[in-house]
């Protein structure tokens, strides 16, 4: 985790946490069928902040997105400093310390520290969606806190997420 210090805006502080990616089974709803997701558990214990980052794919032909991804936050901070109030859409990038690409996607909240980015369903963005979510490295999530303080939560695929979407994404097709 990146975040701002309003003394030092060029000189983020970063905490070090760890991810955890498997495949997963969830409904999407009561008498629908259970699906495949991507689930990447962020944890960032120095600070008690964790994010429960999934990708789905849409199964509803009556919405226009191809895939969601959840983000999920719970931190044991205060409240009224430390919840997520707003959230970026996912940026995809190659190596830890670059500007990340962001998603076709529409962000919206669902609620306290629950958002959900609903990836363009257009089919040269779906293209251009899938080979950044396949091909690149490390995933950015840019954050406001309710504190107002601004931060970026980076974490890399490595070989387990790589392995986790490919199988995913295989067997969506």
């Amino acid at each position: 985790l990146y975040t701002e210090i309003p003394d030092s805006p060029q000189a983020p502080r970063a905490v070090n946490g760890r991810v955890f990616w498997r495949l997963d089974s969830e409904s999407v709803g009561q008498g629908r069928p259970v699906e495949t997701i991507v689930r990447a558990t962020v944890e960032i214990t120095e600070i008690g902040l964790a994010l429960d980052f999934t990708i789905r794919r849409n199964t509803d032909t009556a919405f226009p997105a191809s895939h969601f991804i959840g983000m999920r936050f719970t931190s044991t901070g205060d409240p009224a400093t430390e919840s997520v109030r707003e959230v970026g859409v996912p940026q995809f990038k190659t190596e830890e310390g670059e500007r990340g690409a962001p998603l076709s996607a529409i962000n919206s909240a669902l609620g306290e520290n629950h958002f959900v980015a609903a990836l363009s369903n257009v089919p040269v963005e779906v293209e251009r969606n899938l080979d950044l979510i396949l091909n690149r490295s490390w995933i950015d999530v840019p954050v406001r806190f309710a504190s107002g303080r601004r931060g970026i939560i980076t974490f890399e695929k490595g070989v387990p997420g790589s392995q986790t979407l490919a199988d995913a994404f295989g067997r969506w097709r």
